[in-house]
């Protein structure tokens, strides 16, 4: 387990379509990580990233940790929430 105080998390990078192949995305990880360089921390990051940005985030050298996997649909009326933990919340029909 690693303490928070030694972890940092960067949400979801997004550029919009018609500004995308233009550097903006690596302007942003580099700003990023230059912002940490400057204040001499050292720890974990943690990004989100979906599938097909991994391999942006791998020219960085980040590495990927794990997999999540999204679902789409509709929830049905007799869906009752079931927590389990650390902002975890499934819904169980």
């Amino acid at each position: 387990m690693i303490p928070l105080l030694y972890c940092r998390f960067v949400g979801y990078v997004y550029v919009v379509e018609k500004y995308r192949r233009r550097g903006f995305a690596r302007r942003m990880i580099t700003t990023a990580h230059d912002v940490g360089v400057s204040r001499n921390w050292s720890g974990v990051i943690g990004l989100d990233a979906l599938g097909y940005v991994e391999s942006m985030y791998e020219k960085f050298d980040y590495k990927t940790a794990h997999k999540s996997t999204g679902y789409e649909g509709t929830v049905p009326p007799s869906a009752k929430p079931v927590g389990l933990g650390f902002g975890t919340l499934l819904l169980k029909a």
